[in-house]
Protein backbone atom coordinates (compact mmCIF):
# COMPACT_ATOMS: atom_id res chain seq x y z
CA UNK A 1 0.00 0.00 0.00
CA UNK A 2 0.87 3.67 -1.01
CA UNK A 3 1.83 5.73 2.21
CA UNK A 4 -0.76 7.97 2.97
CA UNK A 5 0.34 11.87 2.95
CA UNK A 6 -3.02 12.91 4.34
CA UNK A 7 -6.36 12.91 4.43
CA UNK A 8 -9.20 15.51 2.99
CA UNK A 9 -12.98 15.60 1.46
CA UNK A 10 -13.55 14.31 -1.82
CA UNK A 11 -16.34 13.97 -3.53
CA UNK A 12 -18.76 12.98 -0.78
CA UNK A 13 -16.39 11.30 1.33
CA UNK A 14 -12.85 11.28 2.85
CA UNK A 15 -9.78 10.12 0.75
CA UNK A 16 -6.31 9.25 1.76
CA UNK A 17 -3.90 11.17 -0.81
CA UNK A 18 -0.55 10.08 -1.54
CA UNK A 19 1.97 11.62 -3.41
CA UNK A 20 2.46 10.67 -7.33
CA UNK A 21 3.36 12.31 -10.46
CA UNK A 22 4.68 15.50 -8.65
CA UNK A 23 1.62 16.31 -6.52
CA UNK A 24 -1.08 14.47 -3.99
CA UNK A 25 -3.96 12.47 -5.36
CA UNK A 26 -6.57 10.63 -3.78
CA UNK A 27 -5.65 7.28 -3.35
CA UNK A 28 -8.50 5.43 -0.97
CA UNK A 29 -11.73 6.25 0.26
CA UNK A 30 -12.41 5.57 3.43
CA UNK A 31 -16.55 5.74 3.24
CA UNK A 32 -17.12 8.20 6.02
CA UNK A 33 -18.31 11.89 6.40
CA UNK A 34 -16.11 14.38 4.84
CA UNK A 35 -13.12 15.00 7.76
CA UNK A 36 -13.12 18.32 9.60
CA UNK A 37 -10.20 18.22 11.61
CA UNK A 38 -7.03 15.92 11.78
CA UNK A 39 -3.72 15.36 14.07
CA UNK A 40 -1.02 13.55 13.74
CA UNK A 41 -0.06 11.51 17.00
CA UNK A 42 2.52 8.92 17.26
CA UNK A 43 2.53 7.52 13.45
CA UNK A 44 -1.28 7.84 13.27
CA UNK A 45 -3.84 10.07 11.92
CA UNK A 46 -6.76 11.29 14.42
CA UNK A 47 -9.53 12.68 12.97
CA UNK A 48 -13.14 13.55 13.41
CA UNK A 49 -15.75 14.03 11.00
CA UNK A 50 -18.61 17.03 12.10
CA UNK A 51 -21.72 14.73 10.87
CA UNK A 52 -20.45 11.64 12.39
CA UNK A 53 -20.59 11.01 16.54
CA UNK A 54 -17.04 9.33 16.51
CA UNK A 55 -13.13 9.52 16.39
CA UNK A 56 -11.00 7.88 13.91
CA UNK A 57 -7.68 6.45 14.01
CA UNK A 58 -5.47 5.36 10.54
CA UNK A 59 -2.08 3.84 11.03
CA UNK A 60 0.23 5.33 8.53
CA UNK A 61 2.56 2.69 8.15
CA UNK A 62 0.19 -0.71 8.17
CA UNK A 63 -3.17 1.46 7.10
CA UNK A 64 -4.88 -0.20 9.88
CA UNK A 65 -8.31 1.48 11.25
CA UNK A 66 -10.03 1.78 13.61
CA UNK A 67 -12.97 4.32 15.49
CA UNK A 68 -14.51 5.27 19.19
CA UNK A 69 -18.26 6.32 19.60
CA UNK A 70 -18.81 9.72 21.15
CA UNK A 71 -22.22 10.07 22.90
CA UNK A 72 -24.98 10.21 20.74
CA UNK A 73 -25.43 13.48 18.63
CA UNK A 74 -22.24 15.12 18.81
CA UNK A 75 -20.92 16.83 16.54
CA UNK A 76 -17.27 16.53 16.47
CA UNK A 77 -15.10 19.74 15.13
CA UNK A 78 -11.47 19.80 17.12
CA UNK A 79 -9.35 17.25 19.26
CA UNK A 80 -5.74 17.17 20.94
CA UNK A 81 -3.88 15.25 22.69
CA UNK A 82 -1.94 15.03 25.78
CA UNK A 83 0.05 12.17 27.18
CA UNK A 84 -2.65 9.58 27.93
CA UNK A 85 -5.91 11.47 27.10
CA UNK A 86 -8.03 12.81 24.24
CA UNK A 87 -9.74 16.04 24.13
CA UNK A 88 -12.70 16.35 21.70
CA UNK A 89 -14.76 19.72 21.00
CA UNK A 90 -17.61 17.81 20.47
CA UNK A 91 -20.06 20.77 19.40
CA UNK A 92 -21.55 23.70 21.10
CA UNK A 93 -20.96 23.49 25.36
CA UNK A 94 -19.64 19.71 24.64
CA UNK A 95 -15.77 19.41 25.92
CA UNK A 96 -15.46 15.43 26.04
CA UNK A 97 -12.25 13.66 27.86
CA UNK A 98 -11.13 9.75 27.94
CA UNK A 99 -8.12 8.37 28.30
CA UNK A 100 -9.52 4.67 27.05
CA UNK A 101 -9.06 5.43 23.38
CA UNK A 102 -5.98 2.73 22.93
CA UNK A 103 -6.85 0.26 19.85
CA UNK A 104 -8.18 -3.07 21.12
CA UNK A 105 -7.84 -5.94 19.20
CA UNK A 106 -11.72 -6.63 17.96
CA UNK A 107 -11.64 -2.71 16.54
CA UNK A 108 -8.83 -2.84 14.39
CA UNK A 109 -9.66 -3.06 10.38
CA UNK A 110 -7.04 -4.88 8.90
CA UNK A 111 -6.40 -2.48 5.85
CA UNK A 112 -7.71 1.05 4.40
CA UNK A 113 -9.26 -0.45 1.71
CA UNK A 114 -12.03 -2.80 4.05
CA UNK A 115 -14.89 -1.63 4.89
CA UNK A 116 -15.58 0.83 7.33
CA UNK A 117 -14.49 -0.46 10.64
CA UNK A 118 -16.53 -1.67 13.88
CA UNK A 119 -16.56 0.63 16.71
CA UNK A 120 -15.09 0.48 19.87
CA UNK A 121 -16.27 2.38 23.53
CA UNK A 122 -14.80 4.77 25.50
CA UNK A 123 -15.73 6.37 28.65
CA UNK A 124 -16.04 10.06 28.02
CA UNK A 125 -16.23 12.92 30.80
CA UNK A 126 -17.40 15.78 30.15
CA UNK A 127 -15.37 19.18 31.21
CA UNK A 128 -16.99 21.95 32.74
CA UNK A 129 -17.82 24.86 29.88
CA UNK A 130 -20.17 27.58 30.13
CA UNK A 131 -20.94 28.27 26.07
CA UNK A 132 -19.85 26.98 22.72
CA UNK A 133 -16.06 26.04 22.28
CA UNK A 134 -14.69 26.91 19.30
CA UNK A 135 -10.78 25.75 19.28
CA UNK A 136 -9.16 23.47 21.40
CA UNK A 137 -4.91 23.46 21.75
CA UNK A 138 -2.51 22.25 24.20
CA UNK A 139 0.11 24.53 25.95
CA UNK A 140 2.65 22.68 27.69
CA UNK A 141 0.28 21.11 30.46
CA UNK A 142 -2.51 23.20 29.82
CA UNK A 143 -5.64 22.25 28.05
CA UNK A 144 -6.99 25.87 26.17
CA UNK A 145 -10.25 26.52 24.60
CA UNK A 146 -12.02 29.05 22.89
CA UNK A 147 -15.13 30.22 24.27
CA UNK A 148 -17.99 32.07 22.35
CA UNK A 149 -21.06 33.17 21.93
CA UNK A 150 -21.98 37.19 21.69
CA UNK A 151 -20.78 38.51 25.01
CA UNK A 152 -18.30 37.95 26.92
CA UNK A 153 -15.86 35.39 25.36
CA UNK A 154 -13.57 33.52 27.26
CA UNK A 155 -9.99 32.11 27.03
CA UNK A 156 -10.74 28.83 29.71
CA UNK A 157 -7.84 27.23 30.67
CA UNK A 158 -7.60 23.49 31.99
CA UNK A 159 -4.53 22.38 34.07
CA UNK A 160 -3.68 19.15 33.25
CA UNK A 161 -2.59 15.73 35.20
CA UNK A 162 -2.49 12.52 34.69
CA UNK A 163 -5.29 12.16 36.13
CA UNK A 164 -7.51 14.63 34.11
CA UNK A 165 -8.11 18.30 33.37
CA UNK A 166 -8.42 20.86 36.62
CA UNK A 167 -10.38 24.04 36.18
CA UNK A 168 -10.77 26.34 34.14
CA UNK A 169 -9.93 29.64 34.64
CA UNK A 170 -10.69 32.18 32.30
CA UNK A 171 -9.29 34.97 30.70
CA UNK A 172 -11.22 37.66 29.18
CA UNK A 173 -11.18 37.82 24.88
CA UNK A 174 -11.06 40.96 23.40
CA UNK A 175 -14.21 42.39 21.57
CA UNK A 176 -14.36 43.28 18.35
CA UNK A 177 -18.05 44.61 17.40
CA UNK A 178 -21.11 43.56 18.31
CA UNK A 179 -23.05 40.52 18.12
CA UNK A 180 -19.62 39.09 17.76
CA UNK A 181 -19.28 35.41 16.94
CA UNK A 182 -16.00 32.75 16.06
CA UNK A 183 -15.69 31.13 13.07
CA UNK A 184 -12.66 29.68 12.73
CA UNK A 185 -9.09 29.47 14.46
CA UNK A 186 -6.03 27.88 14.28
CA UNK A 187 -3.13 27.46 16.16
CA UNK A 188 0.25 27.84 15.63
CA UNK A 189 3.86 28.62 17.68
CA UNK A 190 2.17 29.30 20.90
CA UNK A 191 -0.69 31.72 19.43
CA UNK A 192 -3.85 31.40 18.30
CA UNK A 193 -5.83 33.10 14.75
CA UNK A 194 -9.14 33.37 14.93
CA UNK A 195 -11.54 34.64 12.47
CA UNK A 196 -14.63 36.26 13.80
CA UNK A 197 -18.04 37.97 12.49
CA UNK A 198 -19.33 40.93 13.61
CA UNK A 199 -22.87 42.45 12.96
CA UNK A 200 -24.59 45.69 13.50
CA UNK A 201 -27.22 48.13 12.13
CA UNK A 202 -24.32 49.85 10.08
CA UNK A 203 -22.74 46.59 8.63
CA UNK A 204 -21.12 43.39 8.34
CA UNK A 205 -17.46 42.83 9.43
CA UNK A 206 -15.39 40.55 9.69
CA UNK A 207 -12.17 40.61 11.99
CA UNK A 208 -8.88 38.40 11.93
CA UNK A 209 -7.20 38.26 15.15
CA UNK A 210 -4.30 36.90 16.30
CA UNK A 211 -3.96 35.78 20.55
CA UNK A 212 -1.06 35.49 22.00
CA UNK A 213 -0.82 32.32 23.79
CA UNK A 214 1.13 33.55 26.72
CA UNK A 215 0.08 37.16 27.19
CA UNK A 216 -2.95 36.34 26.01
CA UNK A 217 -3.09 40.04 24.51
CA UNK A 218 -3.97 40.55 20.99
CA UNK A 219 -0.70 40.63 18.93
CA UNK A 220 -2.47 41.56 15.49
CA UNK A 221 -5.47 42.57 14.10
CA UNK A 222 -6.96 43.05 10.50
CA UNK A 223 -10.77 43.60 9.66
CA UNK A 224 -12.93 44.39 6.85
CA UNK A 225 -16.04 46.19 6.65
CA UNK A 226 -19.09 46.15 4.81
CA UNK A 227 -21.72 49.10 5.22
CA UNK A 228 -25.58 48.00 5.23
CA UNK A 229 -26.49 50.32 2.28
CA UNK A 230 -24.18 52.54 1.08
CA UNK A 231 -20.74 51.19 -0.64
CA UNK A 232 -19.25 54.58 0.07
CA UNK A 233 -19.02 53.78 3.97
CA UNK A 234 -17.19 50.13 2.73
CA UNK A 235 -13.41 49.67 4.83
CA UNK A 236 -10.32 47.34 4.58
CA UNK A 237 -10.16 44.48 2.17
CA UNK A 238 -13.09 43.47 1.21
CA UNK A 239 -12.82 39.82 0.19
CA UNK A 240 -12.43 39.02 3.83
CA UNK A 241 -15.98 40.05 4.18
CA UNK A 242 -16.66 36.44 2.02
CA UNK A 243 -13.65 34.59 3.96
CA UNK A 244 -15.24 30.99 6.30
CA UNK A 245 -11.99 29.48 7.53
CA UNK A 246 -8.66 29.90 8.99
CA UNK A 247 -5.13 27.88 8.71
CA UNK A 248 -1.53 29.03 9.50
CA UNK A 249 1.78 27.19 7.96
CA UNK A 250 5.07 28.76 9.35
CA UNK A 251 5.30 32.61 8.72
CA UNK A 252 1.53 32.52 6.28
CA UNK A 253 -1.65 32.88 7.68
CA UNK A 254 -4.35 31.67 4.77
CA UNK A 255 -8.16 32.32 4.59
CA UNK A 256 -10.94 29.80 2.76
CA UNK A 257 -12.37 32.95 1.09
CA UNK A 258 -15.70 31.36 -0.31
CA UNK A 259 -16.24 32.81 -4.19
CA UNK A 260 -13.37 34.89 -3.65
CA UNK A 261 -11.25 32.06 -3.67
CA UNK A 262 -8.04 32.07 -1.28
CA UNK A 263 -7.06 35.32 0.98
CA UNK A 264 -3.34 35.40 2.54
CA UNK A 265 -0.84 37.56 4.22
CA UNK A 266 2.58 37.10 5.63
CA UNK A 267 2.84 37.24 9.36
CA UNK A 268 5.59 39.28 11.06
CA UNK A 269 7.95 37.45 13.31
CA UNK A 270 7.25 39.90 16.06
CA UNK A 271 4.40 41.78 16.97
CA UNK A 272 4.92 45.80 16.41
CA UNK A 273 1.59 47.17 17.86
CA UNK A 274 2.48 50.79 16.15
CA UNK A 275 2.46 49.09 12.79
CA UNK A 276 -0.39 50.27 10.13
CA UNK A 277 -0.75 49.66 7.10
CA UNK A 278 -2.23 52.46 4.73
CA UNK A 279 -5.72 51.84 5.08
CA UNK A 280 -4.91 51.98 8.91
CA UNK A 281 -7.12 48.88 10.16
CA UNK A 282 -3.73 45.76 9.94
CA UNK A 283 -1.42 45.99 12.93
CA UNK A 284 1.27 43.92 14.49
CA UNK A 285 2.09 40.46 13.17
CA UNK A 286 -0.77 41.13 10.84
CA UNK A 287 0.52 44.83 9.27
CA UNK A 288 1.22 43.27 6.00
CA UNK A 289 -2.00 43.46 4.48
CA UNK A 290 -4.03 40.40 2.42
CA UNK A 291 -3.50 39.48 -1.49
CA UNK A 292 -6.53 37.49 -2.51
CA UNK A 293 -5.79 35.12 -6.23
CA UNK A 294 -7.25 32.03 -7.13
CA UNK A 295 -4.90 28.79 -7.45
CA UNK A 296 -4.77 27.40 -10.21
CA UNK A 297 -6.26 23.79 -9.79
CA UNK A 298 -9.33 25.47 -7.65
CA UNK A 299 -10.92 26.17 -11.26
CA UNK A 300 -12.85 29.31 -9.44
CA UNK A 301 -15.22 26.99 -7.42
CA UNK A 302 -16.27 28.35 -3.74
CA UNK A 303 -13.31 27.45 -1.17
CA UNK A 304 -14.94 26.15 2.09
CA UNK A 305 -12.32 24.91 4.11
CA UNK A 306 -8.23 25.28 4.62
CA UNK A 307 -6.31 23.33 6.62
CA UNK A 308 -2.56 23.54 7.56
CA UNK A 309 -0.22 20.44 6.90
CA UNK A 310 3.20 20.31 8.37
CA UNK A 311 4.53 16.89 6.34
CA UNK A 312 4.14 17.72 3.90
CA UNK A 313 4.31 21.88 5.04
CA UNK A 314 1.85 23.21 3.36
CA UNK A 315 -2.53 23.89 2.69
CA UNK A 316 -5.09 21.63 2.25
CA UNK A 317 -8.02 23.35 0.45
CA UNK A 318 -11.18 22.44 0.09
CA UNK A 319 -13.57 23.63 -2.70
CA UNK A 320 -17.11 22.72 -3.44
CA UNK A 321 -19.28 22.33 -6.80
CA UNK A 322 -23.28 22.39 -6.81
CA UNK A 323 -25.40 23.85 -5.64
CA UNK A 324 -25.18 26.99 -3.11
CA UNK A 325 -25.11 26.50 0.79
CA UNK A 326 -27.33 27.75 3.05
CA UNK A 327 -26.02 29.72 5.67
CA UNK A 328 -27.51 27.65 8.61
CA UNK A 329 -26.22 24.18 7.41
CA UNK A 330 -22.56 23.38 7.02
CA UNK A 331 -20.80 22.52 4.09
CA UNK A 332 -19.82 19.09 6.10
CA UNK A 333 -24.07 18.42 6.05
CA UNK A 334 -24.13 19.56 2.52
CA UNK A 335 -21.74 16.87 1.55
CA UNK A 336 -23.59 14.11 3.51
CA UNK A 337 -27.13 15.09 1.71
CA UNK A 338 -24.92 15.21 -1.54
CA UNK A 339 -26.17 18.65 -2.32
CA UNK A 340 -22.65 19.23 -3.11
CA UNK A 341 -19.57 17.32 -4.12
CA UNK A 342 -16.02 18.48 -2.96
CA UNK A 343 -12.73 18.44 -4.38
CA UNK A 344 -9.63 18.90 -2.35
CA UNK A 345 -6.02 19.25 -3.58
CA UNK A 346 -2.16 20.79 -1.56
CA UNK A 347 -0.62 23.80 -2.02
CA UNK A 348 3.06 23.71 -1.13
CA UNK A 349 4.42 26.36 1.41
CA UNK A 350 6.85 27.31 -1.30
CA UNK A 351 4.18 27.98 -3.80
CA UNK A 352 2.35 29.89 -1.09
CA UNK A 353 5.24 31.88 -0.66
CA UNK A 354 5.70 32.83 -4.15
CA UNK A 355 1.93 33.78 -4.72
CA UNK A 356 2.77 36.10 -2.19
CA UNK A 357 5.92 38.18 -3.36
CA UNK A 358 4.13 38.48 -6.38
CA UNK A 359 1.51 40.22 -5.64
CA UNK A 360 1.65 43.58 -3.99
CA UNK A 361 -0.12 43.65 -0.45
CA UNK A 362 -3.15 45.25 -1.19
CA UNK A 363 -4.01 43.34 -4.48
CA UNK A 364 -7.36 41.32 -5.26
CA UNK A 365 -7.46 39.32 -8.79
CA UNK A 366 -11.32 38.88 -8.73
CA UNK A 367 -14.09 36.16 -8.42
CA UNK A 368 -16.25 35.10 -11.97
CA UNK A 369 -19.32 35.70 -9.74
CA UNK A 370 -21.14 38.80 -9.45
CA UNK A 371 -23.61 39.27 -6.24
CA UNK A 372 -27.10 39.27 -7.33
CA UNK A 373 -28.70 39.77 -4.48
CA UNK A 374 -31.21 42.69 -4.58
CA UNK A 375 -29.27 44.14 -1.81
CA UNK A 376 -26.50 44.24 -3.68
CA UNK A 377 -28.47 45.61 -6.68
CA UNK A 378 -29.48 48.81 -4.19
CA UNK A 379 -25.65 49.03 -2.94
CA UNK A 380 -24.50 49.87 -6.44
CA UNK A 381 -27.31 52.01 -6.90
CA UNK A 382 -26.16 54.01 -3.88
CA UNK A 383 -22.70 53.90 -5.02
CA UNK A 384 -23.95 56.37 -8.27
CA UNK A 385 -26.28 58.33 -6.04
CA UNK A 386 -24.86 61.89 -4.58
CA UNK A 387 -25.61 61.41 -1.06
CA UNK A 388 -27.13 59.10 2.10
CA UNK A 389 -30.88 60.18 1.68
CA UNK A 390 -30.95 59.59 -1.95
CA UNK A 391 -29.67 55.70 -1.13
CA UNK A 392 -32.27 55.62 1.21
CA UNK A 393 -35.08 56.47 -0.45
CA UNK A 394 -33.60 53.79 -3.22
CA UNK A 395 -34.09 51.20 -0.58
CA UNK A 396 -37.34 52.34 0.46
CA UNK A 397 -38.43 52.58 -2.76
CA UNK A 398 -37.80 48.78 -3.51
CA UNK A 399 -39.08 47.47 -0.50
CA UNK A 400 -42.38 49.26 -0.99
CA UNK A 401 -41.93 50.95 2.34
CA UNK A 402 -42.73 54.21 3.48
Amino acid sequence: MERVAFLAPQGNSTFGFVERDGGYRPHVDLAIPAVTRTIRHQGCLIFVCRPDPAVHFFELESGKRWSISLPAKSRPFDLVVWRNWLFVAAGGRTLLATDTWKADASWVTLSCEDAAPPRGNATWLTLPCEKDIDALAIQEDRLLALDNIVMPKWLLIFELTDAGALGPSRIKLPDHGTYETIEGAAYWNGRFAVLSRTVGMMGVSKCVWVLDGTSYGEVGHAYSFEASFDPRYDEGFLPLICAEDIAVCRDILVLAGGRYGLVATSLAMEAHVTAISGHGNYQGLLANDFRQFWPAVARHQPIVCVRACDDPAGFIVTSIEGRRLRRERSWEEALVRKQVRAESYFLDYDEMKQHLERMPPGRAEGTKWRDKTRRAELRRDAGKASGWVEARALDRSATGKK
